[in-house]
């Protein structure tokens, strides 16, 4: 086993986190590390900090003062006793300098005093070819619901565990696609001495997942009325009061739809591509402060075009999902379009208008009645 492990991880995704922090724990003490040796250090963003926090004494060398400690740890001998682990959480928050010196101090590490466990978003270059050349690198991929029945039965198979299909999408039902969650339920039903049945999973594990919002759009765009209503649920279960959920929901719905009615009119995909480029530089001239002169006209349009490109991969998948106007069906798709506008217009104003307690009913009904209408102009397979 090497002593140097660099574990990425997705962003933005708790369990794949959770996931990526308790492999590279497990690979500290896989290398002879006691829990207690392992000395854990998380690399804040440097954004912003003009000075150190409260109490922490000025940065006089490489790395900065919460990260001092890297250094002697890095460079301990077998002869101080026991051997020590260090676990560096965020390490793509690491300044080049700081990934610099940390990459040298690596490629001299005494293994048998020290193991390393790096834990980031993404490795800076230097640091990955170092971990490479002395160590590993494992990737943790985020996991789609297609992906998590087969991870699922080969977890299931190692815990000795007896599970049907029908128990698995009770599982994937209540969790979602978080690993770290679906590992800690199925080492509570370790214990059961029978076969795991989705009545059990329903009854033991009451808690709902969270959904990512995208997950929803698919549903409607398959038109499965039920798997979205499930989803909305779950979705709008895991709201806070202050983080605005049905607002973000109806606007990702809104958003999706005004570029499926553009990729429907579009006379082909660079004409698509002009017309969203002039939609986000509109909105963006809107919310200008005030009238521009030709320069700030000029920037404000290269951002435009900057931030279309961004989203390619969502523009070709809208783009290869439409379904263009014809003149043979083309006045059923502009009733659909028609409609579906109006489902969102209704929904803003109630939003807007009316207590929360109204808004889950009201996002229940606008999901349903789009998965009937968006088939008028964007194609998607049934599940």
């Amino acid at each position: 086993m090497s002593d140097v492990l660099a574990v990425v991880i997705p962003r933005g995704s708790p369990g794949e986190r959770e996931e990526g922090l308790e492999t590279a724990r497990g690979h500290l003490r896989g290398a002879g590390v006691e829990e207690a040796q392992i000395v854990r250090m998380d690399v804040l963003p440097s954004r912003g900090q003009s000075s150190p926090p409260p109490g922490m004494p000025e940065q006089q060398g490489v790395f900065r003062p919460d990260l001092l400690e890297v250094v002697p740890l890095l460079q301990s001998s077998s002869l101080f006793g026991q051997k020590q682990g260090m676990l560096l959480v965020d390490a793509h928050n690491l300044l080049a300098a700081e990934s610099r010196a940390l990459c040298e101090m690596l490629a001299a590490l005494d293994p048998t005093a020290v193991s390393v466990a790096i834990v980031a978003e993404r490795l800076p270059k230097d640091l990955s070819k170092t971990v490479q050349e002395i160590g590993e690198v494992k990737r943790l991929r985020q996991m789609w619901e297609n992906q998590v029945h087969g991870w699922l039965d080969r977890q299931s198979k190692e815990k000795g565990l007896r599970m049907s299909y029908r128990s698995r999408s009770a599982l994937v039902q209540r969790f979602g696609t978080d690993r770290a969650a679906l590992r800690r339920a199925l080492e509570q039903l370790q214990g059961e001495n029978r076969p795991i049945t989705a009545a059990m999973i329903t009854e033991r594990f009451r808690n709902r997942p969270d959904q990512p919002v995208f997950r929803i759009l698919d549903e409607i765009l398959a038109g499965n009325a039920e798997a979205a209503l499930r989803r909305v649920g779950d979705y709008l279960a895991n709201a806070r009061s202050s983080d605005g959920r049905p607002y973000i929901l109806l606007g990702t719905l809104e958003s999706d739809l005004r570029l499926r009615l553009m990729a429907s009119q579009a006379r082909d995909k660079e004409h698509f591509l002009r017309m969203e480029e002039e939609g986000v530089f509109s909105r963006m001239l809107e919310s200008a402060p005030g009238p521009l002169d030709e320069k700030a006209e000029k920037r404000l349009r290269s951002t435009a075009r900057s931030r279309v490109r961004s989203s390619r991969r969502r523009n070709d998948r809208i783009w290869n999902q439409r379904r263009p106007l014809n003149a043979v069906s083309g006045r059923q798709q502009v009733r659909a379009a028609e409609r579906a506008l109006s489902l969102v217009v209704q929904a803003d104003r109630t939003l807007k208008l009316f207590p929360a307690p109204l808004h889950q009913p009201v996002l229940e009904r606008t999901v349903v009645e789009l998965c009937g209408v968006y088939q008028g102009f964007a194609k998607g397979r049934r599940r």
